[in-house]
C-alpha cells in the first residue's frame, strides 16, 4: 500500500505511474477524501480544545459562585461532545474510503 503522505505530495508521479501500469487512479477522489479527512481532523482538534478550555472554566465559575454561567458552560460541553461524535463518524468514513482507495492502488514501478 502506498503511503498517504507520499501520494499527497506526489500525485502527478502516482498518476503517471498508474497510467504506465494501466491501472485506474482517481486523483480527484483521493484529493476529495484527503481534504474531507483533514478538515474533519482540524475541526475535531478545535472542538476538543474548546471543550477542554470550557471544562476548565466550569470549576472556576463554580468556585466563584457563578452557577448559571457554569450551567451554560456545561451545556456547551455537552453540545461539543455531540458535535465531536458526528464529526468523528465523518472522519472515520473518510478514513475508511481513503484506505480503500490506497489499498486498491498498486505499488509504483521501480525506476
Amino acid at each position: 500500500m502506498l503511503d498517504i503522505k507520499f501520494v499527497r505530495d506526489n500525485q502527478e508521479a502516482v498518476a503517471e505511474a498508474m497510467k504506465n501500469r494501466h491501472a485506474s487512479w482517481d486523483a480527484a477522489r483521493f484529493s476529495e477524501l484527503d481534504e474531507t479527512r483533514r478538515a474533519a481532523i482540524a475541526k475535531e482538534e478545535a472542538l476538543q480544545a474548546e471543550r477542554n478550555a470550557t471544562s476548565k472554566s466550569i470549576g472556576q465559575m463554580m468556585a466563584a459562585g457563578q452557577k448559571d454561567e457554569a450551567e451554560a458552560a456545561k451545556q456547551r460541553v455537552r453540545a461539543i461532545n455531540d458535535e465531536l461524535a458526528v464529526i468523528g463518524k465523518d472522519r472515520e468514513a473518510a478514513d475508511e474510503a481513503l484506505r480503500e482507495v490506497l489499498l486498491r492502488t498498486p505499488n509504483m514501478p521501480a525506476d
